[in-house]
């Protein structure tokens, strides 16, 4: 996988990211068998849970599933998430 790293961001920030995407991309595509992306709206209305939405890579593959499917996540009391619309939703 090849990314640039934006300017202002160090080498280890970056990792983290592409770390999160291979994770998210493995567990969602290769073993969930969900269809990549392709711009058009939620096409399955087969349920998809992701435990510890709160999390980086969580949040990523919150984000990502949304283009597919309506996941469901869990994450501890403590945490909130950041909807990719905006809105702080409480776990």
């Amino acid at each position: 996988m090849l990314m640039r790293i934006p300017d202002g961001a160090g080498f280890e920030s970056a990792a983290t990211v592409a770390v999160g995407i291979g994770t998210l991309g493995y567990g969602l595509y290769h073993i969930l068998g969900l269809s990549l992306p392709d711009g058009s709206a939620p096409s399955s209305s087969e349920p998809v849970l992701i435990y510890g939405g709160s999390t980086a890579t969580g949040t990523l593959a919150v984000q990502f599933a949304k283009l597919q499917v309506n996941p469901t996540t869990l994450c501890t009391v403590e945490t909130v998430l950041i909807s990719p619309t905006g809105q702080v939703v409480r776990c």
